[in-house]
């Protein structure tokens, strides 16, 4: 008779006259003789099958880790301890799932431990997935420099991500500053656009590496220099802002 989630290992045997001592195995085929030993009591044995449960991270290389990996059950009366996801710094972690694309959530707290029902077996093999991802970070450009009779002089910047793609442009006006509100954390690119002001000089590029360390100051300062009257005098803002005027003097 099949036990489920169990496998048959054979017979033990116990004889009245101490001939046979408790668990000695019986192996099939062997006759044994009415009142030949006294009486035979023989005893059915099984072994419970295993499982083994497995915890995958998915998620970009070194976004973080798990306290566990895998762990061997009993399938009928085995207890997981479960895995608790651990995010490295500028990582998150998401959540667990039941698929491999992420799509069937099962909880969302780090810590998880499997469960089944009562008259369920575990299966073996069973694989749950850990997700992270990239956190995101506040970025902050801020422009001082700025004369008073500026104050509204307008700057445009163009800041780009070098591993996530992040592309997005902002104006700051005089000596303001704009925050970016959850850009992946990255080494971004800034570059203040040359050209656009007329009585500035670009201040070029610079390049900031964000983080979401708590208290971490993501702020790239562009200083701004006022050119003088002379090279003012020689460009006009119009369709082509760099475009040389001849002016004549009046003698």
């Amino acid at each position: 008779m099949a036990q489920a989630g169990y496998e048959f290992d054979g017979w033990n045997v116990t004889a009245a006259n101490g001939l046979w001592a408790v668990n000695d195995e019986y192996l099939g085929g062997t006759n044994i003789t009415a009142g030949m030993y006294g009486d035979v009591t023989l005893t059915a044995q099984w072994t419970e099958n295993q499982a083994m449960i497995k915890y995958y991270v998915i998620g970009p290389i070194g976004c973080g880790t798990l306290t566990k990996t895998s762990e061997t059950i009993g399938v009928v009366t085995g207890t997981p301890v479960g895995a608790t996801a651990v995010p490295n710094t500028d990582y998150v972690f998401v959540g667990w799932y039941q698929d491999a694309i992420c799509t069937q959530v099962i909880t969302k707290d780090a810590s998880f431990v499997p469960t089944k029902a009562g008259d369920e077996l575990w299966s073996d093999g069973t694989i749950y997935y850990a997700k992270f991802e990239r956190a995101v970070a506040d970025l902050t450009i801020t422009v001082s420099g700025t004369k008073s009779i500026d104050e509204n002089q307008a700057y445009i910047f163009d800041v780009r991500g070098t591993e996530y793609n992040a592309s997005v442009t902002v104006i700051v006006h005089g000596n303001g500053s704009v925050t970016i509100k959850d850009l992946p954390v990255d080494n971004y690119i800034v570059t203040e656009r040359d050209g656009w002001s007329w009585r500035y000089t670009s201040s070029g590029t610079k390049v900031i590496k964000t983080t979401s360390v708590a208290g971490a100051d993501n702020t790239v300062t562009f200083v701004q220099t006022r050119v003088s009257k002379q090279v003012q005098q020689a460009y006009w803002l119009g369709g082509d802002n760099k475009k040389k005027v001849s002016r004549t003097k009046n003698k």
